[in-house]
């Protein structure tokens, strides 16, 4: 029979444990922490003052987090297990590695300390954690600290979830096309200015996913084909927007782009449902991190979806939608062949 750690993880109060990430997923990535450096299961006792009101939401919640855990409630006092504490944690939900592993000492008869304000701090950590390795420049730089701000905020909401978020961004992107396509000059500005909103917002649902572990094919499908909507409004917004001012030109110009966009989407989407995950249009990211080319590599960064969202809103913000719109159609037109040439280079490879 395997050898079992056995804490007991102790929690200021049943509250806390309630929470959704300064709580019981904190303190089960510090539990995860701990079974893989002493390379042992799990079997750990939970304890709040006064015992427990509703054991049975814990434990469904402690079974979606860790699964093969063994766990079980306990009503414990503040003094007596914190005397017998030998780690705290926060520390090692975040990271921080535990000490020497012994079957004796504070792992087989001490108590992880779950104090409620170094779970803050940790909670903190762990949503500084969630962005995504492809991140471009400008969502690392300035929507990333943006929207996990906003995040961590609305993770102290019992009732989170990243669908809501997901809602948030959906609605967002309504609203802008609306202006879009009603409110004229005023309007477009309004319209450019929602699209970066939405860029930063759509960041909040991976962020809350990845924060509480909820992350699921579907509800990243559904973040995916939100995004592509909100792209495709603002867009066609801009090129209805146009048509009526007179400038029809411009507006060709835009819809060329546009339809390039579309199809270089279907192939990326196309790509992603192949090879048997969630819709994404992530492909052309994932594959030129691993590509020898430094060209490719740049090109598929500069040309990513957080920077251009952010160049296309200031440009049509500053007036210069004219701009915009050819440099839209010229810059798609880029992308569309790095699409294509990263695609077959990458099918060449399988």
């Amino acid at each position: 029979m395997d050898n079992l750690v056995n804490p007991t993880l102790f929690f200021d109060s049943e509250d806390t444990a309630q929470k959704l990430v300064a709580g019981l997923p904190c303190a089960i990535r510090a539990l995860e922490a701990l079974a893989r450096t002493c390379d042992q299961r799990v079997n750990a006792q939970l304890a709040a003052p006064g015992g427990w009101t509703r054991p049975d939401l814990i434990a469904q919640e402690a079974r979606r987090l860790m699964p093969h855990a063994k766990l079980s409630f306990v009503c414990g006092e503040d003094k007596a297990l914190r005397e017998m504490s030998g780690f705290d944690a926060a520390a090692l939900a975040i990271g921080a590695p535990p000490p020497a592993c012994r079957m004796a000492g504070p792992y087989a008869a001490g108590a992880i300390a779950a104090d409620i304000a170094a779970l803050n701090r940790a909670s903190r950590a762990l949503v500084a954690q969630t962005g995504k390795p492809t991140d471009g420049f400008v969502s690392r730089w300035i929507n990333r600290p943006i929207s996990q701000f906003m995040t961590y905020w609305l993770l102290k909401l019992r009732w989170i979830r990243p669908i809501h978020a997901t809602i948030a961004a959906g609605i967002v992107g309504v609203i802008m096309a609306l202006c879009l396509f009603f409110g004229g000059s005023g309007g477009l500005i309004a319209g450019a200015i929602l699209f970066q909103m939405a860029s930063i917002i759509d960041g909040v649902d991976g962020e809350i996913a990845r924060a509480t572990r909820r992350s699921s094919k579907s509800g990243a499908s559904l973040d995916t084909a939100t995004d592509a909507a909100t792209n495709f409004a603002f867009l066609g917004g801009i090129i209805v927007n146009q048509s009526l001012g007179g400038a029809v030109l411009y507006a060709k110009l835009g819809m060329a782009g546009l339809l390039m966009l579309a199809a270089g989407l279907a192939l990326l989407g196309a790509v992603s449902i192949r090879r048997g995950g969630a819709l994404s249009f992530d492909a052309l990211k994932h594959d030129t991190r691993t590509a020898s080319s430094g060209v490719m590599t740049g090109f598929a960064r500069i040309l990513s979806r957080d920077v251009y969202v952010l160049v296309l809103s200031a440009l049509c913000v500053a007036g210069w939608v004219d701009v915009a719109l050819g440099l839209f159609a010229g810059i798609t037109a880029m992308w569309l062949v790095t699409v294509i040439y990263m695609l077959l280079t990458a099918g060449a490879g399988e």
